[in-house]
């Protein structure tokens, strides 16, 4: 349909249902399937509203216009000093850009508005322009005029309810915008501030024209916003997988569908380039002291378990254990903690693991989301990760420049790049992650429904980023 220069308009319901995996791992929560649509429809160049009145609109503007912007500024004109500073509100809230007038528009404004008036986009045109139309009509050419602006909209009040003597009123400003789109090859676009009914003699001079009639500031804009989106779309390249190889043991014990232990998951993502922290299975208190001493304390114990997601809410994990005596006293104490809280678990002791201390704390996750595909979430993690709702979605597979944009439109960004004095992090190490995770779900999509690395530590500039723990939930068969 984009090839055939015809528009698509979507409504998607169902934006508040979660993702498949939601359950189990927090990736679920970040990325729902709404997302997953959203972005696919993006990509596809497809215009998404979220609701009828907004469908509505946006029908009426893309089926009316004939005409391209010249770029994404944004002009408006009211009579109304409240209704612009509406307008100001909407716009910002809304992300259009309302562009600062021209020195030239600026001078041809003060030229024929009222010494009162103020030439500014969004423009207060006055009362003076009921008076006299030519006033309004000559106010508009100057705003398509200048350089900056790519559309020019009217905003008026014409509800059904207006008295005869109003609606005769407006009427000539209506009739203005129609014989201005004559002489303009910039898309001129008339809204009414407030929905419902309008009044048919104020908007009977727009019925044969090009000039769109919406109703209610909010639909309007959204759907303006919608059309010079629309016209400034490009398709986005698509990503090339390269460096990640399926292999087949790790194939068939993912095609199983039998749930996978934390260490097993760490171990499939660094068989596959992904780097995990130094850690040994432990199936008891000896064998962990052992396992701490080699790898040097402080350590970190996990119990290990396939069945066990989230091992902190059952008393799973003991922190910074700096001596032989921590540890085994940690493990007896993270077995019984496991054994009252979930009896049913299958335990095979704990997994010794090298304590990372400093940097970022971010999750990196994936999901299937049919029929679009593999979605891709990063954003701030750890133990806040669902209170602070940061996540970034795409679909897999993403490239480097993807990947960079992801994380930079997160608001963990700031973190990484230093914040109040604190080093920055390796900010191109944890792309990289992004990248080789949304590979290595693209390629294992047959056989893994959910990838999640939370939290990732994303350490000072230089060192790296390492996953500090893993959840991979193969796909049922």
């Amino acid at each position: 349909m984009r090839a055939a220069g015809k528009p698509v308009i979507a409504l998607k319901v169902g934006r508040t249902a979660l993702g498949a995996a939601a359950s189990a791992a927090h990736t679920g929560s970040l990325a729902s399937s709404h997302a997953a649509a959203s972005e696919f429809f993006a990509q596809a160049g497809i215009v998404v509203v979220d609701d009828l009145d907004e469908l509505i609109e946006a029908c009426v503007l893309f089926n009316t216009v004939r005409k391209p912007p010249a770029g994404d500024g944004l002009a408006v004109i009211n009579i109304s000093g409240g209704e612009v500073a509406l307008t100001c509100d909407l716009g910002q809230e809304l992300g259009l850009r309302l562009p600062a007038l021209g020195e030239a528009t600026t001078r041809e404004l003060t030229a024929v508005l009222p010494d009162f008036a103020t030439p500014a986009n969004p423009l207060d045109a006055t009362s003076a322009a009921l008076a006299d139309a030519q006033v309004y009509e000559c106010a508009v050419h100057a705003l398509l005029r200048d350089p900056a602006v790519g559309l020019v909209a009217i905003s008026q009040d014409c509800p059904a309810g207006l008295s005869d003597g109003a609606a005769g009123g407006y009427r000539r400003l209506a009739q203005a915008a129609a014989k201005v789109d004559r002489t303009t090859d910039k898309p001129v676009v008339f809204y009414s501030n407030v929905a419902g009914p309008l009044h048919a003699v104020t908007i009977e001079p727009l019925r044969d024209s090009q000039v769109p009639v919406l109703q209610g500031a909010r639909p309007a804009l959204i759907a303006i916003r919608a059309y010079l989106a629309w016209h400034r779309w490009t398709p986005t390249p698509s990503a090339r997988v390269s460096g990640v190889q399926v292999l087949p043991a790790w194939h068939e014990r993912l095609a199983s569908g039998a749930a996978l232990s934390e260490n097993e998951a760490k171990r499939f993502l660094q068989d596959h380039g992904v780097r995990i922290t130094r850690e040994t299975p432990a199936a008891t208190a000896q064998a962990a002291v052992r396992a701490a001493e080699e790898i040097g304390f402080p350590v970190v114990l996990k119990v290990d378990s396939p069945d066990i997601a989230h091992k902190s809410d059952v008393g799973g994990v003991a922190l910074s254990l700096h001596s032989a005596a921590a540890v085994a006293q940690a493990f007896d104490r993270i077995l019984e903690s496991v054994a009252r809280h979930r009896p049913d678990a299958a335990l095979h002791g704990v997994v010794v693991q090298e304590m990372v201390t400093g940097g970022v704390e971010m999750i990196i996750g994936s999901a299937q989301h049919p029929p679009f595909g593999t979605g891709i979430v990063v954003g701030a993690g750890g133990v806040l990760v669902e209170l602070l709702n940061d996540g970034v979605f795409a679909l897999a597979p993403v490239d480097a420049a993807r990947a960079r944009q992801l994380v930079g439109s997160t608001r963990a960004s700031k973190l990484l790049d230093g914040y109040r004095g604190s080093a920055a992090a390796d900010r191109q190490a944890l792309e990289a992650v992004v990248v080789r995770v949304s590979e290595i779900a693209h390629a294992y999509a047959d056989v893994v429904d959910t990838i999640e690395l939370n939290p990732v530590a994303v350490l000072r500039q230089g060192h790296g980023a390492c996953a500090l723990d893993a959840l991979i939930l193969p796909r049922q068969p």
